[in-house]
């Protein structure tokens, strides 16, 4: 019966009960017919069902049947309808659809302000998720207002020290460091900052304090952020333990704060202390996920100081720990082959490093599809070997793929946009299009200027690049308003 699976669920056996919804909506269907109420119903239980265990591939038809049903039936501007929109939004988002789950939440925003009132709790958390939605997208000025029009009725509401506003507030201020409000930014991570140590909630106190150094990295204010960052950093390390992802992500965001400001000794030493972490504590031969990810993070870090050999050593350690512990195939291992390839690439060993990329590529396209992060990468270091072979065209087309995914993902300023839009002016000069390159350098240009500051050596590189250019196409060169023309 419908309440023995809906025990199911409430039990946890939500492989049971997807098996048991499944045949009792072909066992229906047979009996009613397609549209029948009750099918209807089944098949948004198996829906969320599905969801729920993360099969969102297979939980997208049933939703959205359920919605279309409920919709057609109800009418929008329902409950029922509004919660299965929702639902379906929230699985099109975990299988790439963002763009047609954002639109799915703008209507279902409109919906709830009708149906439940702008204030309803509910209703600020749909409009919250959709600003999350428009963020991703790189919609920036949407999901600000989004945001805004959140936190100003959340205040009203439930008061300017509620945990919901101030969330909001971290998402908005997040949001305004990207696109350069960096006075407000720094004011809104302040607030919040404060009122979780006027809490008392230490784990609050060091999240929030994340977000305040990153404001502060933005507006150069490098002696106010340091201290918040190792003092987090600690915290996680105590608290967390090393083996946790708030560790990791811990040692990231203090190593970027270094390499930005090109103290590479003091990002060496970082890495350094935190791999003499794990082998305190788990033994020199550690095969720890964590260990690996930053025994691989600090390779790549050597690279930008062209240790190469050093790196090589450590990447081939990573890739050797991580094929024993996780297999040939998985993502981690295969991302380790990708940077060994890329290191053989640096010194010439094309063919060599050519097997490796189409090996690791095709891996990742396989096991995270085409659009991951990681894939993109390998596939920008297999552009870069189409280049070093002199492959232009093809070494044009993987790069243009690449930026066009990061753009439409991470926004055109991106840390990772950015390389690709450098990456493909460098092909575009080499086949003497340099009038086409000119825009993409002036635009990495003025990133590195706001990200680096104009006497940083990234920038003055930069720098020279465009002068170059602009010294090929003479007196024709000219400098665009806008990216986009």
């Amino acid at each position: 019966s419908f309440g023995e699976m809906a025990l199911l669920l409430l039990g946890g056996k939500m492989i049971e009960a997807s098996a048991q919804f499944a045949a009792a909506l072909a066992s229906l269907e047979v009996s009613y017919g397609n549209t029948h109420p009750r099918c209807t119903q089944v098949a948004a239980a198996l829906g969320s069902c599905l969801a729920n265990m993360g099969k969102h591939t297979a939980a997208e038809p049933h939703l959205r049947r359920a919605f279309r049903a409920w919709e057609a039936s109800l009418g929008p501007e329902v409950s029922e309808t509004i919660g299965m929109q929702c639902e379906l939004a929230r699985s099109l988002k975990e299988i790439g659809k963002v763009e047609e789950a954002a639109s799915l939440f703008k209507q279902a925003v409109a919906s709830s302000k009708v149906a439940l009132g702008e204030n309803a709790s509910i209703t600020l958390e749909r409009a919250c998720y959709l600003g999350d939605l428009l963020h991703e997208l790189g919609h920036g000025e949407e999901a600000e207002q989004q945001y805004r029009w959140v936190q100003a009725k959340q205040r009203a509401c439930l008061g300017e020290k509620h945990p919901e506003t101030l969330e909001v507030q971290t998402k908005l201020g997040d949001l305004l460091t990207e696109t350069g409000s960096l006075e407000e930014a720094e004011k809104l991570h302040r607030e919040v900052w404060a009122a979780a140590q006027a809490e008392g909630n230490e784990a609050k106190a060091m999240a929030s304090a994340v977000h305040l150094a990153s404001a502060l990295q933005k507006r150069r204010k490098f002696a106010e952020a340091e201290p918040l960052l190792e003092a987090e950093l600690l915290w996680r390390e105590k608290v967390d333990g090393i083996g946790s992802e708030g560790f990791l992500a811990s040692v990231r965001n203090f190593a970027r704060f270094f390499e930005d400001q090109g103290r590479f000794i003091e990002c060496e030493a970082l890495y350094r202390r935190s791999l003499a972490s794990f082998e305190e504590k788990l033994g020199a031969d550690t095969d720890h996920p964590s260990a690996m990810s930053i025994m691989a993070d600090y390779a790549q870090h050597l690279v930008l100081q062209d240790k190469l050999e050093k790196a090589e050593k450590l990447h081939r350690h990573a890739m050797q720990k991580r094929e024993a512990r996780l297999g040939p195939d998985h993502p981690d291992t295969l991302a380790s082959l990708d940077c060994v390839g890329a290191l053989l690439q640096m010194r010439g060993e094309l063919e060599a490093a050519e097997k490796l990329h189409m090996r690791a590529l095709a891996g990742l396209e396989a096991k995270l599809g085409s659009e991951d992060p990681t894939t993109l990468r390998a596939m920008a270091n297999m552009a870069n070997l189409l280049a070093c072979q002199e492959r232009w065209p093809a070494a044009e087309a993987m790069h243009r793929q690449v930026l066009q995914v990061r753009e439409a993902k991470l926004g055109p300023d991106h840390e990772d946009t950015i390389d690709s839009t450098g990456s493909l002016a460098n092909i575009l000069v080499a086949r003497n299009k340099a009038d086409k390159a000119l825009p993409l350098v002036q635009h990495e240009l003025a990133w590195h200027e706001q990200r680096y500051g104009k006497k940083d050596e990234r920038t003055l590189q930069c720098a020279r690049r465009l002068s170059d250019l602009k010294g090929l196409l003479g007196p024709t060169a000219t400098t665009p308003n806008a990216r986009t023309k």
